[in-house]
């Protein structure tokens, strides 16, 4: 239920950028564009790590969950009230002047944007409010409708305006829309105590959740450096274009949120009990688990690259596909969080200061590239700024906190081997200029079929997971015993991992 609210937030995503590049020039797509980036990248910042205070004091508060949750809904008012003003006192002027091409449009929509921060920062508690008060069927619903609810009058008011400012003011619509959904589905689950929020209560959350909300932020701005970088330095089409292209894949989000879900309290809590060892094989296996997807999906989309653009947004935008390769060459790197360990042995800051160090030397690469390679340039500036820096630096603590050799932390000699099997099976993509006259579409689908036959082959031709042991572990996973006890599962050390 936690993991279709990421998937359909990315897909809401996806499908708003699908159909408003198609109702919108480039440039005006661009625009439009830019203009969500300015919250993209304030978003964490304002939010200070709020919501996820909430995960920590709600279970402890039961006598007063209510007074708990309007503290952090204020503190999250106030902070979207600043963006608001910062907008409305020249803030679209000074982000404006900041694009790299002078843009009139830009300003403006800003302008109308302002209110969009004063709506979502409330709204972003509801998932933890929700879960801590174990309500997951109620989030679950509410992310389908909310997020479908926002895409329908983002592209409802494109449709009637064709503009940009007409995309913002939908998007401003559908927020304010979801706004008090969300407030009344936290009120009702809260309903303990008294609701008074108090002066000693939100300078806890503040004081709790500002090293979270530090740390989130440097991350944002890391992630989102390459798209900052580009629009201010390039003017709205050549945004547009890299723009559609710097996406990671949605499937990729739901996996790692789900494993992220499910290993962060096991592995804080058999570092509590001093059993490192244990915790870092638990990591090693989820990170030999999601390889065996993310390794072939990260071949096969560098591959099916230019088809995919195509498909996604048009030929206009085949331009795209240099950077979406660069970002799916990032998938690979998102088979474990590298950030679970360092939480689960309770050094976040430790975790901020990485993330700093590979911000700097993001901002290093991406600007020199840039100035050589073009827009593409900032793509690449972020992907070796993970292989130079942030992983190298973070396996290095994890081997040392954890027992390991950095040679050991993950198994390298399994992931390389499931890495050789996806890209042997590449092959088939050698085909693909004797397949001419074949629409995107049918291509796209031939050639995931090809591929993904190939790749289950050579799995249990080389014992990396054979077509028995993957049955019997989904007839493990959903069955159970007539005494209610858990069936048997595959053994941990067998091919099925």
């Amino acid at each position: 239920m936690l993991a279709s609210g990421t998937l359909l937030t990315s897909l809401v995503g996806l499908g708003s950028a699908m159909v408003l590049s198609r109702l919108l020039s480039k440039a005006d797509f661009g625009t439009y564009q830019q203009t969500l980036l300015s919250y993209n990248l304030a978003a964490p910042l304002l939010a200070m790590g709020l919501p996820l205070a909430l995960y920590y004091f709600l279970p402890r508060n039961r006598d007063r969950m209510r007074g708990t949750l309007v503290e952090n809904l204020l503190l999250l008012g106030v902070c979207g009230l600043a963006f608001m003003l910062f907008m409305f006192l020249g803030g679209n002027r000074l982000l404006a002047s900041r694009a790299g091409e002078p843009n009139p449009t830009l300003e403006r929509t800003l302008l109308i944007f302002a209110p969009y921060a004063l709506f979502m920062l409330p709204a972003m508690a509801v998932s933890a409010v929700l879960v801590s008060t174990d309500h997951y069927r109620r989030l679950a619903m509410y992310n389908w409708m909310s997020r479908l609810a926002m895409l329908a009058l983002a592209i409802g008011a494109c449709l009637i305006w064709r503009s940009p400012s007409g995309a913002v003011a939908g998007q401003v619509v559908g927020a304010a829309a979801v706004f008090l959904p969300a407030m009344l589905l936290m009120w009702r689950s809260c309903p303990e105590g008294p609701s008074a929020p108090t002066w000693r209560g939100m300078r806890e959350q503040i004081v709790y959740s500002f090293p979270l909300g530090l740390m989130r932020g440097f991350g944002a701005l890391r992630s989102q450096l390459d798209k900052l970088i580009v629009a201010a330095m390039f003017g709205a089409e050549a945004y547009a274009v890299y723009a559609v292209g710097a996406v990671e894949l949605p499937l990729v989000g739901v996996l790692s949120t789900s494993i992220t879900g499910v290993l962060l309290p096991e592995a804080t809590r058999l570092t509590q009990e001093d059993r490192q060892a244990e915790a870092l094989a638990l990591w090693r296996r989820a990170a030999v688990k999601s390889a065996l997807l993310v390794f072939p999906m990260t071949v096969f989309f560098v591959a099916m690259a230019p088809e995919t653009m195509r498909v996604l947004f048009t030929k206009e935008y085949e331009g795209s596909a240099a950077p979406f390769r660069v970002y799916t060459l990032q998938l690979p790197l998102r088979i474990v969080n590298v950030g679970n360990l360092f939480l689960s042995a309770g050094k976040g800051k430790l975790l901020l200061w990485v993330n700093v160090a590979s911000l700097l030397v993001n901002a290093v690469l991406s600007f020199t590239l840039v100035s050589s390679l073009g827009p593409v340039g900032a793509a690449w500036g972020g992907l070796l700024s993970l292989v130079l820096c942030l992983f190298p630096l973070s396996l290095g603590w994890i081997g040392k906190h954890y027992g390991g050799r950095v040679g050991t932390v993950l198994p390298f000699a399994t992931l390389s081997r499931t890495a050789g099997v996806a890209v042997f099976a590449g092959a088939v993509f050698l085909a693909k200029p004797y397949v001419g006259g074949i629409h995107d579409i049918p291509l796209l689908c031939l050639s995931a079929t090809a591929y993904a036959v190939v790749v289950a082959l050579l799995y249990d031709r080389f014992g990396i997971l054979s077509a028995r042991d993957l049955l019997t572990g989904l007839r493990n996973h959903w069955y159970v015993r007539q005494d209610g006890s858990p069936a048997r599962s595959a053994s941990p050390e067998g091919r099925s991992e």
